[in-house]
């Protein structure tokens, strides 16, 4: 996997769980996700880490909009 966006990778408006979300190979693989149009929800252990990871989805989720990306 490259940086680039995987836009037929077919998990376009798929729902994806991901535990571990807040830090670490979690947050890599919901970016990621994110990136490709998946509808993403975390889980973790760490409130404030969790609070961290949602805000910079949010910002992942806005720029892909804004790219065009799914």
């Amino acid at each position: 996997m490259g940086n680039e966006t995987n836009r037929g990778s077919g998990i376009v408006g798929l729902s994806a769980l991901v535990t571990g979300g807040g830090s670490g190979m979690g947050l890599g693989a919901a970016t990621r996700l994110v990136q490709d149009g998946a509808h993403v929800t975390i889980c973790g252990r760490t409130v404030d880490r969790l609070r961290s990871a949602v805000a910079a989805l949010e910002e992942v989720a806005r720029a892909s909009a804004e790219t065009g990306a799914p």
